[in-house]
């Protein structure tokens, strides 16, 4: 699959100068651990955008596009995989966990509505993004390195502004 992973310059020159195993030290992750990749770029942007710094939040991001392969997925459900925590918080049981049993990737489709968690189950084609976790950074491959300039504030209102029919 060709897949986009958001990161910071520093992060994107460890992926691409010590091999894809540095991604899987990345992210312990809300819908499981391991490394977090999508199809839509501007969402891939969101992860190093949200940490731009200054007065403006402007500044450059690194998307990484990357051959994935992916043996058996394990689609995440808000019913079957969403549970109320301890502080009253709606997430993940795979939260900070290893992935499903005998899977090799998630799939989660993500509602902006809904926490950018899975959409409801009355409304399962409602979503707006797409997440791809796979267990180990020897399933991705970095094909190139594509640096943009971001401006948080105009990326982080553009993803919140979808409708809840895209």
């Amino acid at each position: 699959l060709p897949l986009w992973h958001g990161c910071s310059a520093a992060v994107a020159d460890e992926i691409m100068s010590k091999g894809p195993a540095y991604l899987a030290k990345t992210d312990d992750g809300p819908f499981g651990a391991g490394v977090y990749l999508t199809p839509q770029p501007e969402y891939a942007a969101t992860f190093p955008a949200s940490k731009l710094s200054g007065s403006t939040g402007v500044g450059e991001v690194v998307l990484l596009l990357c051959a994935v392969c992916v043996g058996s997925a394990y689609p995440l459900t808000r019913g079957a995989d969403m549970e109320v925590s301890e502080s009253g918080v709606m997430q993940c049981k795979y939260r900070n966990r290893p992935l499903h049993p005998g899977c090799d990737a998630h799939y989660v489709l993500v509602d902006v509505h809904k926490c950018f968690s899975p959409p409801q189950a009355d409304s399962p084609s409602r979503q707006h993004f797409e997440e791809v976790v796979v267990a180990s950074g020897a399933q991705v491959l970095p094909l190139a390195k594509v640096v943009a300039k971001a401006d948080w504030s105009k990326l982080s209102m553009h993803l919140l502004s979808c409708s809840p029919e895209s």
